[in-house]
């Protein structure tokens, strides 16, 4: 078990070791603090794989996962959750993330499950195989593919997302197989209040290839 606690805490955290691996098994992770992190990967080339884990987090600014490198995070069997304003899931700006069979739950405002947003040079990428997203704050979306960045989720898999009254909410579920067939794109969408709908401006498309 891993706990931490301060500003900017981590459980893991990799620092100056472009290429190195990191392999984690059966294991707790708990961080509390302002822009704390379960794991923090800052450097391109890593390689992390874990495996019935749980890590929560539990701050303002806070993350499970964040990546701003193009590296590689592999999570199966894992329990990921967040608790603050804007404490995202995963966030990744570069690298790639798989899941398999691993649930993902968000508490506060605008904190988004799986965030994909390409900030550099290769294009940041999400693939969740039977895994469950689930956001409970104001404003908080399950799944975030922005800049170029791509989420792709398959099998049964659904995102939730709980908000006021006056907000209007997207929710997407899934029963088969959402992949390369099936596109999402919006120019804005995150939510729109309802009582100044006119001042909200956005594209919403979708496309199917049979």
């Amino acid at each position: 078990m891993i706990v931490t606690r301060g500003e900017e805490a981590s459980g893991i955290a990799t620092i100056l070791v472009p290429g190195g691996t990191i392999d984690v098994a059966d294991t707790l992770i708990r961080t509390s603090g302002l822009f704390g992190t379960g794991l923090s990967l800052s450097y391109g080339g890593i390689r992390a794989t874990l495996k019935r884990t749980d890590i929560r987090t539990d701050g303002d600014y806070a993350s499970v996962l964040y990546m701003p490198g193009a590296s590689t995070v592999i999570f199966s069997d894992s329990h990921l959750e967040t608790s603050g304003y804007a404490a995202l899931g995963v966030d990744t700006r570069e690298g790639s993330v798989e899941f398999e069979r691993t649930r993902i739950v968000t508490h506060g405002i605008s904190s988004h499950g799986l965030y994909a947003s390409k900030e550099y040079t290769d294009t940041p990428v999400i693939d969740a195989t039977d895994t469950h997203v689930t956001t409970t704050g104001k404003g908080a979306i399950g799944l975030v593919a922005r800049l170029g960045g791509k989420v792709a989720m398959l099998d049964r898999n659904a995102s939730s997302f709980s908000v006021p009254r006056d907000r209007a909410a997207l929710r997407v579920g899934a029963t088969g197989q959402v992949s390369k067939r099936f596109a999402i794109s919006a120019g804005l969408g995150v939510e729109a209040n309802l009582s100044d709908y006119a001042m909200v401006k956005g594209e919403l498309a979708a496309k199917y290839r049979w």
